[in-house]
């Protein structure tokens, strides 16, 4: 398990939310940061470099080197304009050696985000949220993957669940496990088909690279405490 921490440099000003980056880092050992950027009637840049770069200067002074955003899906009464991923362009520009994530696909702007992360290598796409979608507009759901596996590619795709909106995640990994952009979409769009490969990559290869994990050590080491047991 690996504990993803979150500030807000809205909320007791910048410094504060550096001080609280670095203490979730060294007390609860932070390996990435997830940023909200909008709360009702506030918000703020990914690309503004008094407010946020001074969160990005201070993961990388930590070794740390990825950072999420929470994009699209606004939670209540937002300014859905707040949460485009724009904003993750002059801030991949400015800052190479960070990976940036774009959670949930930046539904609803997901041209804007698959046209992004497709020009950028550091800017990433996670696709929670995608699976709990699925069941209620399937084909919309297998329009932005494809757009995903197409402009991104299965390299930089991270599979989520938003798993807290269901009581198990066992028929999320199930449907994942099995899940494939129809021929009609690939023979019309020309999104490519889901293999073998990319499925594994994107349930969790990705992640482990993006966070420096050694997936066959780890799995060892798992089997060496099982086999004590």
């Amino acid at each position: 398990m690996c504990f993803c921490g979150g500030v807000d440099p809205l909320w007791q000003g910048v410094a504060a939310a550096v001080d609280e980056l670095e203490r979730q880092h060294s007390e609860w050992n932070a390996t990435s940061f997830k940023f909200y950027q909008t709360q009702y009637h506030r918000s703020w840049r990914a690309d503004d470099e008094k407010l946020a770069y001074p969160l990005y200067e201070k993961c990388l002074e930590l070794g740390i080197t990825n950072v999420q955003f929470h994009k699209g899906i606004p939670f209540a009464f937002e300014n859905i304009e707040d949460l485009g991923p724009n904003d993750l362009q002059k801030a991949a520009r400015d800052f190479p050696k960070l990976t940036f994530v774009i959670h949930h696909l930046g539904m609803p702007y997901v041209d804007e985000t698959m046209n992004i992360a497709g020009r950028f290598p550091n800017i990433w796409v996670a696709l929670s949220g995608w699976v709990n979608a699925y069941p209620l507009m399937p084909y919309e759901c297998l329009h932005a993957l494809g757009k995903a596996l197409m402009f991104v590619g299965p390299d930089r795709l991270l599979w989520g669940t938003e798993s807290f909106l269901a009581a198990s995640v066992q028929p999320w990994v199930e449907l994942f496990a099995t899940i494939q952009i129809p021929d009609e979409l690939q023979d019309k769009h020309g999104y490519p088909p889901i293999t073998d490969e990319a499925r594994r990559k994107m349930f969790g290869l990705n992640q482990a690279r993006l966070l420096g994990m050694d997936v066959d050590r780890q799995i060892a080491k798992l089997r060496g405490q099982k086999a004590v047991a």
